[in-house]
């Protein structure tokens, strides 16, 4: 078990998470989605390429590159849901409606940012960028049904004034769920990794470092 706990802590510490860190990451950078507070253009150093994106949001990057880099868009991948690639030796999938209501069997009209699945041969890995109310009960029973996961990394919240826009019955919601959620897979041994957005979450086994 020890041996699996490394393993994720390096492969986690190896990539930049949208402008989150956990290490020095060398391995490649993945977007969850297009929105400024996730954008890895607008963080305070370079980023890893390639750079893999899901490709709804591709013209939102192709946008900020051309205003930045003279139109050069940096070394990437676009997937589109279901699509993967390997880089480096990791396989990284891209999660977007329909994938994550065949895994999940819960239906979602329409979700804030793509999810990710990366994996090496022996570690899984789920990343979450950012959520929204009725994302919850999908993230919940997504991983109750994929039991080889070996970590999750989830956006932590405070209370949100604005409920129209993450889609909320109440301010206190996602702060409140998705700590739930933290606990309940730290209780199956899995390794969470908490995403301060912004608030710092006292529910992580690890905490990212913002940029």
């Amino acid at each position: 078990m020890r041996e699996v706990r490394d393993e994720v802590d390096r492969l986690v510490g190896s990539i930049q998470f949208d402008r989150w860190l956990f290490g020095f990451p060398t391995l490649f950078t993945i977007v969850s989605h297009g929105h400024q507070d996730h954008d890895p253009f607008k963080g305070a150093m370079g980023f890893p390429e390639p750079l893999v994106f899901g490709s709804k949001f591709k013209e939102r990057f192709v946008e900020r590159v051309r205003e930045m880099t003279r139109g050069r868009l940096p070394d990437h991948f676009s997937l589109s849901d279901g699509d993967f690639t390997t880089i480096k030796r990791v396989r990284v999938r891209c999660l977007g409606r329909e994938s994550i209501a065949r895994l999940s069997c819960v239906e979602v009209e329409w979700f804030h940012a793509d999810w990710w699945v990366f994996s090496t041969k022996r570690v899984m890995v789920l990343f979450v960028g950012e959520l929204d109310g009725p994302e919850l009960p999908a993230l919940s029973s997504l991983l109750d049904r994929v039991p080889n996961l070996d970590a999750v990394l989830l956006p932590s919240y405070g209370r949100m004034e604005d409920l129209r826009r993450h889609r909320l019955a109440d301010p206190d919601q996602l702060r409140r769920e998705v700590a739930e959620i933290a606990e309940k897979e730290r209780g199956k041994g899995r390794l969470v990794y908490g995403l301060p957005h912004p608030v710092i979450p006292g529910w992580a086994d690890r905490v990212a470092q913002r940029i």
